[in-house]
């Protein structure tokens, strides 16, 4: 197929892509297309991303599973709230918090005996400023 033939495709699918996300109140800047050049909507995602499921032998789980591990893993990993919210698509944290991010037992078991030890390391100094020790 030639360049230009190609580049009129893209652009024809696009428009209907755009003017698809419009009728839904939705702009924006890119949109997936099928090998035909039609929009990639949920319903043709959803089944791709079953049948490499099958293919790869893995256990059936729907597509907002991956964004909950995607943001579960980016928060394990220090990454800043905002900048998962914003990955995500949302304005703010507050739905990511909500919705997505779920607190792991290991960090709140950690984060609880942070705290003990500086209450044990305050209880400690203050005890000796009592007996004035220091």
């Amino acid at each position: 197929m030639k360049r230009s033939a190609f580049c009129a495709i893209t652009a024809t699918s696009r428009r209907r892509c755009g003017s698809r996300r419009a009728r839904h109140g939705r702009t924006a800047a890119w949109c997936s297309l099928t090998t035909g050049g039609l929009p990639l909507d949920q319903y043709r995602l959803r089944r791709s991303f079953y049948a490499l499921l099958r293919s790869a032998a893995l256990p059936k789980v729907n597509l907002y599973s991956l964004r909950r591990t995607m943001a579960n893993i980016m928060h394990a990993l220090g990454v800043p709230p905002k900048v998962i919210a914003s990955r995500m698509g949302h304005a703010d944290t507050q739905v990511l918090f909500k919705h997505y991010i779920r607190e792991f037992d290991a960090q709140d078991a950690a984060a609880a005996e942070t705290m003990a030890a500086a209450i044990r390391e305050a209880r400690r100094i203050g005890h000796r400023h009592a007996e004035g020790d220091c």
